[in-house]
Order: C-alpha cells, then structure tokens, then sequence
C-alpha cells in the first residue's frame, strides 16, 4: 500500500511582530524565518516521517527546488512534482508575542493543475492505495471523481479540509454525493460517541464541523463517505 499526497507546495515566510499589522500601519518585525510548507508538503512529511511508503504529486516553479530537496531528505518520493512556468506558491505569516497569526497565501504554481496532469499521476497508482488531498490546490472535484472511478464496493473517500468555509467544505461533499446515488455519508455521530462517550457536537450533521467562533479550536472538517 502506498500514500499519495495530492497537494500544496508552498515557501512559509514567518515575520515575529509584537502585534499584528492593523489596516493603514507599517511596523518593523523583529526576525523573520523561512520554512518549507504548504498542507501537501506537511502531510507527505509526517506520513515519510512515520515509516509509510508516500508520493508527492504538486506543481513548484522554478524556485522550488529547496522544496524538493527538502521533501526527499525527509523520505518523500518526488518523482510525480512538475515545474509550472510561475513562482512556487508562498505563505507571509505574522506571529504576535502572544503566539497569534495571520496569514496571506499566494497560490503560485499550486493553484495550476489541470485534468490532464491529475490524470497521470492517478493513473500510476491502484485500489488499495491511499489518496490524501486538502484545499490549497484547483481542481479538486475532478481528483474526487477520478477517486470515485478508482474506489471499489465497500471502499471509503476520506475527504478532510481545515477550513470552515461552506464551499470549500459541505457544499462540495453533498455535489459529489448527488452525482453519485451508491455513496453515502457514515454514521459519524454515532462513530463519535462509541469512541469518545461524548455527545455529538455538529447538531444534524452527518460529518465533523469545527468552527474557531463556537469550538475555539483550529477549523476543521471531516466527512466519510462509502460506497455501496
């Protein structure tokens, strides 16, 4: 079983400020840190760093090459990554003294994919294998119908974003299933109970939906659907 990591490349460029930058202000910061990042690069990190057998598929520019190197010295297989004519995208992120963020994000090259280049990576792998997306690259309602096509009876797509927009989140998850009559949502409500014996905290909802404003934790979301 192998992992494929469909998803962002991005430079995170992280500015220590003493506040963050009101409307109309300039302030000086006092350092500022580059790192690689972008929610592919992350996850295809951890699951090499973990011991899994995991391909990064992703578009940089010509200046992404750090990326790359970085990627494989952490186990990565990059053989799947293309170079787009345009810069690699990039993050600026402000850090408070208290530890709080902001972040402005250029999509760059992540935000080029096409049908033609998601087919040729998926074509290269086989039921079995796990595919893992977020939402930080286009394209993604093709990469979940070209999934559907490659799930078998039984099988699971595991769709998860941190994001607490509707579009980005339920919207696309209730279009899939209205285009596909044999999937359906699991009964996570009653998964969360089992496992945690705790109520439910998403009311009638049949996935995960955390909002900063309500839980005070990150955004995030989680729906489970199955094929019949």
């Amino acid at each position: 079983m192998s992992f494929l990591v469909m998803g962002s490349l991005n430079y995170d460029y992280i500015y220590s400020l003493d506040h963050i930058v009101e409307p109309g202000e300039t302030i000086a910061s006092v350092k500022l840190d580059k790192a690689c990042g972008g929610k592919g690069f992350n996850q295809a990190a951890a699951l090499a760093k973990a011991g899994a057998k995991v391909y990064l598929a992703g578009l940089v520019g010509s200046d992404g090459g750090e990326l790359l190197e970085t990627a494989q010295e952490f186990g990565v297989d990059c053989r799947l990554v293309q170079e787009r004519d345009n810069r690699t995208g990039h993050a600026i992120i402000q850090v408070d003294k208290n530890g709080q963020n902001s972040i402005v994000l250029y999509g760059g090259t992540n935000r080029m994919w096409t049908t033609e280049y998601i087919d040729s990576v998926l074509d290269s792998f086989e039921k079995g294998d796990v595919l893992i997306l977020q939402n930080e690259i286009n394209g993604i309602e093709d990469i979940l119908e070209k999934a559907y096509a490659l799930t078998a009876p039984s099988g699971r797509i595991v769709y998860i974003t941190c994001s607490v927009l509707e579009e980005e989140n339920g919207s696309i998850v209730r279009h899939f299933l209205e285009r596909h009559p044999d999937m359906s949502t699991i009964d996570m409500p009653a998964l969360w109970r089992e496992k945690t014996a705790q109520p439910w905290p998403c009311g009638k909802k049949p996935w995960l939906e955390l909002n900063p404003l309500v839980t005070g934790t990150d955004g995030f979301f989680v729906a489970v659907i199955e094929k019949h």
